[in-house]
């Protein structure tokens, strides 16, 4: 599910996991998509910068600045 708004996600994920009886595990990641993430104006990042950016845009509770 590449690129999708926050609440699209979790509502997609919502009624397998309560069918599953909730065994659905999301992954993070950002490697397979470059070329759209460079689309949509972020930057190439190295695999430390990505984990860095993750780990400050989930600790900052607010958009991650660019």
């Amino acid at each position: 599910m590449p690129l999708w708004p926050p609440a699209m996600l979790a509502e997609a994920a919502a009624t397998p996991n309560r069918l599953s009886a909730a065994r659905v595990r999301l992954g993070l990641g950002h490697r397979h998509f470059l070329g759209a993430i460079e689309a949509v104006g972020d930057p190439r990042r190295s695999p430390k910068g990505a984990v860095d950016a993750l780990e400050e845009a989930l600790t900052s509770g607010g958009r991650l600045e660019r």
